[in-house]
């Protein structure tokens, strides 16, 4: 079985700006790169938006022996950045479904199950009569909300809360697409970032997001959990593991090599394990299939 770890993609991916300001400025970047990652179904054109606040912060040395602590005036530095998709070409049914969930996940919008072509599209019209009907118009609503919600007004150090999330493909074909929705939040003097990472697939000739059940018949899921717990043990060792392990939080989902489970920080272990991931090959996990999805894949 492969296993690949998704801790640091996120993390590494917090790239700060150098940029000063009057508290409560916020600086918008809004780019399309223009890069298309083609297939026979669908192709995509890369977004990038970033934005940042600034904000005056005293910084206290509680080190010292006066009372009340001195302090200097600082700053708080404070960033938003979202990497994500648009669909610009394939079926024309096809591309409004995924560029709806696209906007849905963006603004944070639960979609009630089953998640469908329906549902999205109900999600995306309450969207669109806030004025969120397009991708740069969700992001700076949530990018501000984000960055002026709990400002630190004082710390030991000058410091921010930082936003980072990513989406892209890991699989792309007529009937099937597979994307990652990765990123890290960072609150302002905390220890470190809570990065998170987890595939998502969806069925493209039946426009649906692809759940639990509707990947793993009934009859297989203990045969599979044995497999995800072997691949563990073997890859992480037994120490840390948590004694009784279940299923991910998150859905499994399709990819090249087999379906992918993928686990948080923390969900199984410590954090200094990282997000646990396992991929069980087609040739063991196929029978314990549905038949909806041999019939996909």
């Amino acid at each position: 079985m492969k296993k690949r770890n998704l801790l640091t993609i996120g993390m590494m991916l917090l790239v700060a700006a150098d940029c000063m300001g009057q508290k409560g400025n916020i600086k918008v970047d809004v780019t399309s790169k223009g890069k298309v990652s083609a297939s026979d179904t669908l192709s995509f054109k890369a977004i990038h938006f970033s934005d940042s606040l600034i904000a005056d912060m005293k910084i206290i040395d509680y080190s010292s022996d006066e009372e009340p602590y001195p302090f200097t005036m600082g700053k708080s530095r404070n960033y938003y950045e979202a990497y994500t998709l648009e669909a610009v070409g394939g079926r024309p049914e096809v591309v409004a479904f995924i560029n709806q969930w696209l906007l849905c996940n963006q603004a944070n919008r639960s979609i009630r199950p089953p998640v469908g072509a329906e549902t999205v599209a109900e999600k995306y019209a309450e969207l669109k009569a806030e004025g969120l009907g397009d991708m740069n118009s969700v992001l700076k609503s949530v990018s501000r909300r984000f960055l002026e919600e709990d400002l630190l007004e004082e710390s030991s150090f000058e410091t921010g809360n930082q936003h980072y999330n990513g989406i892209s493909v890991v699989m792309n074909t007529p009937n099937v697409l597979t994307i990652l929705d990765h990123g890290s939040n960072y609150a302002a003097g905390a220890a470190h970032g809570m990065p998170w990472g987890f595939l998502v697939t969806f069925d493209l000739k039946n426009l649906r997001q692809l759940m639990f059940d509707d990947i793993i018949s009934e009859e297989g899921r203990e045969a599979v959990l044995e497999m995800i717990v072997e691949d563990l043990r073997e890859n992480y060792g037994e120490e840390g593991l948590t004694d009784a392990i279940d299923f991910p939080g998150c859905d499994p989902a399709l990819t090249e090599e087999g379906v992918q489970f993928d686990y948080q920080s923390y969900e199984i272990g410590p954090y200094s394990m990282g997000m646990p991931t396992v991929v069980v090959p087609y040739e063991k996990i196929r029978k314990y299939l549905t038949p909806q999805v041999r019939a996909l894949l």
